[in-house]
């Protein structure tokens, strides 16, 4: 299975991305999203990349958005915390520049992943974690077939200010009967 679709591809983290992903990491920005608290250091974020197990192993898999015209990286997108008795996982997205971002890619790779987590991981469903300011997330998530199932107020806080966070499902398949 090809994880690429019109305009993007998905692949596998390598060395050659660690300092995209360290200042993707590094941007203050970008924590009010990703619960990161500090800054990470170049030797953490290469030990990442060299440790990264199977998915069914780790429970996460981080795969890097390019463009395909020139192969560039515009951004990664994750599943984590996967539970395989219950075939579930989270899913996190950053297209990481401003320039890239309302033009398709988020939703390009979404798509994909989805694709991904049906087709060859047999997962049941996919979830998601959104701060209520995020409006662009709910439309990307909502196009996906994505639905809103609850709310966790004041669940997270960032620069002493708190932030409701709203919870998205999407069922992938329905149960197997015994």
């Amino acid at each position: 299975m090809k994880l690429e679709s019109e305009n993007i591809f998905l692949r596998a983290l390598e060395k050659d991305d660690c300092t995209k992903l360290m200042i993707w990491e590094n941007t203050p920005e970008f924590w009010r999203i990703s619960d990161t608290e500090a800054p990470y250091s170049m030797f953490e974020i290469l030990s990442y990349i060299e440790r990264q197990e199977n998915f069914r192993n780790s429970g996460q898999l981080r795969l890097i958005i390019c463009l395909k015209n020139d192969q560039s990286p515009i951004g990664c997108i994750d599943l984590y915390d996967g539970n395989f008795k219950h075939r579930r996982a989270a899913v996190g997205i950053l297209i990481a520049e401003d320039k890239y971002r309302g033009l398709g890619y988020a939703q390009e790779s979404l798509n994909l992943l989805i694709d991904y987590a049906t087709k060859i991981l047999d997962l049941h469903q996919l979830y998601c974690y959104i701060n209520k300011n995020n409006i662009s997330s709910f439309g990307l998530f909502i196009n996906a077939g994505f639905e809103q199932s609850g709310v966790l107020k004041q669940w997270r806080i960032f620069n002493k200010s708190w932030d409701d966070v709203i919870v998205f499902q999407k069922i992938l398949s329905t149960p197997q009967k015994d």
